[in-house]
């Protein structure tokens, strides 16, 4: 980003420059270039650069009201609370004084934790859940002048007239919650992980769910949930065979009013086809037919050391059948990647109902393809790429927010993880909690053996764990980006 800008405070005529600089644009329908740079000195200027004039990173300013109150067992590391998590989703609202953007809170302060072992000998994936009573929220981020990028509002989620819980759902998830001292938890009958927020014609919000996967219609001045859908309840039930913590991971509406949310890594049918899937499911769904449609998502397959390691990020509409998306993770060589590509739906097969039609699989879901079988058999989502964020200093792994603020105006958001870390301590084997099991009892084991390792929550540093909003200026249209 730009190493010369680490002092916002002291010169805050910058963020009114770009508020200026981007409203501006946004209304006037796409601006002269040089006025912008003339207007906003807060953005980095690129030089011979063919995709990006301007661009720039942006604390997100986050009011210590809205912290998480914690007194676990790094409450001295976090002597205001846990600064929440905002940028698992973001969507554009409204221009004003400022810029007005939805985001999205995830499920809660979390952390990879030791495998479950049940009293059934079921080994169970889980996580720790820090702040067990932490309810998803619903954001408003407002970039405004002489201020920048600040939290201003946060409308917890309800069910029932209850707040909504971030632990994992009853009935939607083999995955167990554990307390920071690895204590199992009940499942949540309102468990929810939200991970991608739109806004429909009538004022709607909708999100997307990491657990079920689900979609979810929420009132937005009230946080009541409207509406939820859930693989085999209005949605398809192959979806119920997302990998464990990869549900939904990006929700966004078209201007029609159809509803679409992507899975954000390779189906897992039967346990076997994570790996060797070639392609993610796009879902399409109708709220005024309840009809639903899916999709294939052609990830760079050949860019992973196993298919199922890409990751999506979050998905905006750009007319009825053309997106931008995020695409990430980690490459064959353990680089992180973060892009984002133009996708049209256009022509695209409708995968609803489809199995594989020859081969040694035939007759089975189209996960256990090999690509020469997927190829003959179903048109893929197009693709092409606008930007690879990590070219302009991007260094975050989680890319989870995606917005449009006009056609040349593209803001990508973070997930902080709550400010988050933890650890495995008091055993040299591993300090990777997920090499551990731990029992009802309490017990910890690695690799069959008892073990002294102790779990751990601390404060992760706040220059890898800020919230911040990446503003480009694409010197085109993105819809010159798309495949054609």
């Amino acid at each position: 980003m730009n190493s010369n800008r680490t002092a916002f405070a002291a010169l805050p005529s910058l963020y009114l420059a770009l508020v200026v600089s981007i409203t501006g644009c946004a209304e006037g329908g796409g601006g002269d270039v040089e006025g912008l740079v003339d207007l906003s000195r807060a953005l980095t200027v690129t030089q011979g650069d063919s995709t990006v004039a301007l661009y720039d990173d942006l604390t997100v300013n986050v009011p210590a009201r809205f912290n998480v109150p914690y007194a676990g067992m790094a409450a001295a590391e976090f002597p205001t609370g846990m600064p929440p998590a905002v940028g698992s989703g973001l969507r554009f609202r409204q221009h004003g004084p400022g810029l007005s953007f939805y985001a999205v809170t995830d499920r809660g302060p979390s952390g990879d934790s030791p495998g479950y072992l049940d009293e059934d000998g079921v080994v169970h994936t889980s996580k720790a859940f820090p702040v067990p009573t932490f309810t998803p929220e619903i954001v408003t981020v407002t970039v405004l002048p002489f201020v920048g990028p600040v939290v201003t509002s946060a409308l917890p989620i309800r069910a029932g007239g209850e707040n909504v819980s971030g632990l994992f759902p009853a009935g939607l998830s083999t995955e167990v919650s554990l307390t920071e001292t690895l204590v199992a938890l009940p499942p949540s009958a309102t468990g929810l992980d939200p991970e991608g927020i739109d806004v429909d014609a009538r004022g709607n919000i909708w999100l997307c769910d990491e657990y079920g996967p689900s979609l979810v219609k929420v009132h937005p001045r009230t946080g009541q949930i409207l509406a939820k859908l859930v693989p085999g309840s209005g949605l398809p039930a192959v979806l119920s065979s997302r990998q464990n913590n990869r549900g939904f991971e990006g929700v966004a509406v078209t201007p029609n009013g159809k509803v679409y949310a992507m899975v954000q890594s390779t189906l897992d049918i039967a346990g076997s086809t994570k790996s060797k899937a070639q392609f993610l499911r796009l879902v399409e769904y109708d709220p005024a037919s309840g009809a639903t449609r899916m999709f294939a998502y052609p990830h760079d397959v050949a860019e992973y050391a196993k298919s199922g390691d890409a990751k999506m990020g979050d998905l905006v509409a750009v007319d009825d059948h053309r997106f931008l998306a995020i695409e990430q993770g980690r490459d064959k060589n353990k680089a992180l990647r973060n892009l984002v590509y133009a996708l049209d739906t256009e022509g695209a097969s409708d995968l609803s109902g489809r199995t594989l039609a020859d081969g040694a699989n035939a007759g089975r879901d189209l996960e256990y393809g090999t690509a020469v079988e997927i190829a003959a058999q179903v048109t893929p989502i197009r693709k092409s790429l606008v930007l690879d964020l990590r070219a302009y200093g991007w260094t975050d792994e989680k890319a989870e927010g995606l917005s449009l603020v006009d056609d040349r105006t593209v803001v990508v958001a973070n997930d902080q993880d709550f400010g988050v870390s933890v650890t495995m301590a008091g055993d040299p084997t591993s300090s990777d909690p997920t090499a551990y099991l731990v029992d009802a009892t309490g017990a910890v084991s690695i690799n069959g053996a008892p073990s002294a390792g102790s779990y751990e929550v601390h404060a992760a540093p706040l220059a890898t764990h800020r919230s911040h909003l990446f503003v480009a200026r694409l010197r085109q249209s993105v819809t010159t980006y798309f495949p054609r």
